[in-house]
């Protein structure tokens, strides 16, 4: 007989991590196209700009695959571990989601001395 249950919980980190990895193999390709594009190297991952879907993705990931774990888990510190790691991804994606306060302009620029 099929366990369900046991099937659907480690589906979700089995597809949270398949996601986390393929966020990060799609960033590292369009950096390498970013950097031979332009000649540069030694460029970072981190400065190639994905688009608003791709964060998601690489935030979704994370908590999909805490709340397998979390669930998979039979010992209490795995339990606490886990639930921790999913909530700080989850605050990730709410600070993704809510738009972020623009910095206002100065009244005065300042003036290089030359």
């Amino acid at each position: 007989m099929v366990d369900w249950r046991w099937l659907l919980v480690n589906a979700l980190w089995v597809l949270g991590l398949s996601l986390v990895l393929a966020g990060l193999c799609i960033k590292s390709y369009l950096a390498l196209l970013t950097t031979t594009a332009h000649g540069l190297r030694g460029q970072e991952c981190a400065h190639v700009s994905l688009g608003r879907s791709a964060p998601i993705v690489l935030r979704i990931g994370p908590i999909l695959l805490c709340s397998g774990v979390l669930f998979v888990s039979t010992t209490a510190w795995e339990r606490v571990v886990w639930a921790l790691a999913l909530v700080l991804a989850l605050k990730s994606l709410a600070q993704h989601l809510t738009p972020a306060a623009s910095t206002p302009e100065p009244f005065y620029k300042a003036v290089d001395d030359e």
